[in-house]
């Protein structure tokens, strides 16, 4: 049952095909989204307010830097290259470090999504070459749908129970958007549930994550009925949390 919960969440955010990826601009790599099981394509827009983690691979990929083209849509927070030889050994360098020449390369990155519009997505070798490229988009969120244990709402628990809130958020246009993050949940009333996310402290409001571990818990306090809210922006979704005796 665990591993159904787990694959649930982490298929939560996208619309995607198992082990799907998308082909960079000049051919050489392949970019796709990590939070999703076995990876998606970045052709699926970000939710504004999200951070994503953007996987890319291919037989060989150089020392590069990476930039995005409109930083007020989509900024690089972190980059980092994997090296792994042929042992099955690996090692973890800067995007700007080269592996060895019997070593498979592949490189991460998180990308925070800040506004809506298409930024290019530049991976520039030594020589200030473009060696590829993918184009990411950003939309706001027109609704938010929310899940406990991938169940819809509403929530039931029983006293001292507990379940993993997931969401779908979707674009004007109805599909849904890539949103790891960027979402706040808050509880009406501690006395019958409070969250918990990353196993911290029960709190009333979090910044919410979902993905592989990153889920937020609904954590019976007490008996009765509380509201759960979730915000993304401006839209808002909200479900009865009812907790028995």
């Amino acid at each position: 049952m665990r591993h159904a919960i787990l694959l649930g969440l982490l298929l939560a955010g996208c619309n995607f095909s198992l082990g799907s990826s998308s082909s960079g601009e000049q051919h050489q790599v392949t970019f796709s989204y990590g939070e999703c099981f076995f990876g998606c394509a970045v052709d699926q827009p970000m939710m504004v307010g999200t951070s994503e983690r953007i996987d890319v691979k291919g037989a060989s990929i150089p020392a590069v830097s990476v930039h995005s083209s409109s930083t007020s849509v989509v900024a690089v927070a972190d980059t980092s290259r994997t090296c792994c030889a042929p042992n099955g050994s690996c090692r973890t360098l800067a995007a700007s470090d080269a592996c060895a020449t019997d070593e498979t390369p592949s490189l991460s990155l998180t990308v925070n999504a800040l506004g809506e519009g298409a930024a290019e997505l530049d991976l520039v070798g030594a020589d200030g070459a473009t060696f590829d490229s993918v184009t990411l988009t950003v939309a706001r969120p027109a609704a938010l749908a929310l899940t406990c244990d991938t169940k819809p709402p509403p929530i039931l628990l029983a006293s001292g129970g507990s379940c993993a809130v997931g969401w779908t958020a979707t674009g004007a246009d109805g599909k849904p958007l890539m949103a790891s993050a960027g979402v706040t949940l808050k509880s009406s009333d501690a006395k019958v549930f409070e969250l918990q996310a990353l196993a911290g402290p029960l709190l009333t409001e979090v910044e919410s994550q979902q993905g592989f571990l990153a889920q937020t818990q609904v954590v019976a306090t007490g008996s009765g009925d509380a509201t759960l809210t979730a915000t993304a922006g401006a839209v808002a979704a909200t479900t009865t949390v009812h907790v028995g005796p």
